[in-house]
């Protein structure tokens, strides 16, 4: 019986002065980050790629290898697993 693969996290900050949105592809999960906040793009263990590109006011996250149903988005401060659209309201 084999040791599970850890998780693979990949923090996501936003240093600005304007909210950022942080969009997971392929699944088109949208995700809001106030200045000063930092969210984790996290994957169950396995191999996993991620590809991110930017353009002004967002960061996309593509998930490459792997289930992207098993990727989810913790807030840093609390670690609460986020739902798409959050702090989209709040913009």
């Amino acid at each position: 019986m084999g040791t599970p693969a850890p998780a693979q996290r990949l923090p996501v900050g936003n240093f600005g002065a304007e909210p950022l949105c942080l969009l997971l592809e392929p699944a088109g999960s949208d995700y809001w980050l106030r200045p000063g906040e930092t969210f984790i793009v996290v994957g169950s263990g396995g191999d996993r790629q991620f590809r991110i590109d930017s353009v002004p006011g967002q960061v996309i996250v593509y998930v490459l290898e792997g289930d992207p149903a098993d990727v989810k988005v913790v807030d840093s401060a609390t670690g609460w697993v986020l739902a798409s659209g959050h702090g989209r309201g709040h913009v």
